[in-house]
């Protein structure tokens, strides 16, 4: 797998108070055959009433707008070829008499059932990369000779999302699109995120030797797909909807709308060249659920937590509806 990119980028002083700024970044990746990644950024820094380059201008405002891929996960396209119904093979045990903490030998494994449709795990053919489309725009002032304000407003559009779907699951009749092949997992680029931002910002130089820099974020977010989810317990994998035909039924808080945060951290200069750096992080709380973990749509998919092949032992987990 190659996965490749290149950017273009230039400044333009177009007065002394005015700077503007346009790039292209290209990227592409040959084991999602998207080569059509082309992400143009563009933006500007303006100081109203700077006839000079003396000093530096009370005020500043700047914007910007841009495209952000991200890429898809190498862990995913291992799955596929992992977890594709050949490579490995699955067992089934009922009220095992034995255990083995390292494994089943080859003897006790002979004898015993092997699955015949195992979960499977695919790509979907018009898989792409996702983006964010982020633009922002933000007010810097000085409002005393070392303090200074800053807020800024940050819109994030994300489009074509990653999500797992089981293809294969019962219709409302009982019946399989694919037949009784048991669940296939598809990756799939279909879900979409809206965040809004607005960060405030303050840096005051108490002293020559003392400074505090303190920030507070409001954020809100919705999505109807929490996307690639990594943890070191579980691999990586992506969320799964609780109704594999209709994503739309999904939407809601995303894992990113953690409304409140606030950053407050300084630096002390002592002597014996030593510096003292306090820093305070509170927050509120994200979105949780209240789950059940039951397979009740038989498509082989516990109704909490999330989709991976390291919980393929005990069945998915679905992304439960936020609360």
């Amino acid at each position: 797998m190659f996965d490749l990119g290149a950017f273009v980028q230039d400044d333009w002083r177009a007065s002394q108070g005015l700077t503007l700024s346009a790039g292209l970044r290209w990227e592409g990746q040959t084991n999602t055959h998207d080569w059509h990644d082309a992400a143009p950024r563009l933006s500007f820094a303006w100081a109203p009433g700077r006839a000079s380059a003396k000093g530096s201008p009370s005020t500043v405002i700047r914007g910007g707008l841009g495209m952000f891929y991200s890429r898809y996960p190498n862990v995913d396209e291992l799955y596929t070829h992992e977890f594709n119904g050949i490579n490995q093979q699955t067992y089934q045990v009922n009220n095992p008499p034995f255990f083995y903490p390292d494994g089943l030998p080859a003897s006790v494994l002979s004898t015993l059932t092997m699955v015949s449709n195992p979960v499977r795990f695919i790509a979907g053919s018009d898989l792409r990369a996702p983006y964010l489309l982020q633009s922002a725009l933000g007010v810097e002032r000085q409002v005393f000779r070392r303090t200074t304000l800053a807020v800024n407003l940050t819109d994030t559009h994300g489009v074509r999302q990653f999500v797992t779907s089981d293809i294969n699951a019962p219709m409302a009749d009982g019946v399989r699109p694919y037949g009784s092949v048991g669940d296939i997992f598809q990756f799939q680029s279909e879900g979409l995120l809206k965040q809004l931002q607005v960060i405030t910002r303050v840096n005051t130089q108490i002293s020559p030797r003392a400074s505090i820099t303190g920030a507070y974020i409001q954020s809100t977010a919705h999505h109807n797909t929490d996307g690639t989810l990594c943890a070191s317990a579980v691999g990586c994998g992506t969320s799964t909807p609780v109704n594999q035909s209709d994503l739309n039924a999904e939407w809601g808080k995303s894992t990113l709308d953690i409304q409140n945060r606030m950053f407050l951290f300084g630096s002390i200069s002592a002597p014996l060249r030593i510096t003292f750096s306090p820093f305070l992080v509170a927050s509120s709380g994200a979105p949780f659920n209240i789950t059940t973990g039951g397979d009740y749509l038989d498509d082989g998919i516990l109704n909490a937590g999330r989709a991976t092949p390291a919980n393929l032992v005990r069945g998915l987990w679905r992304r439960p509806t936020d609360i």
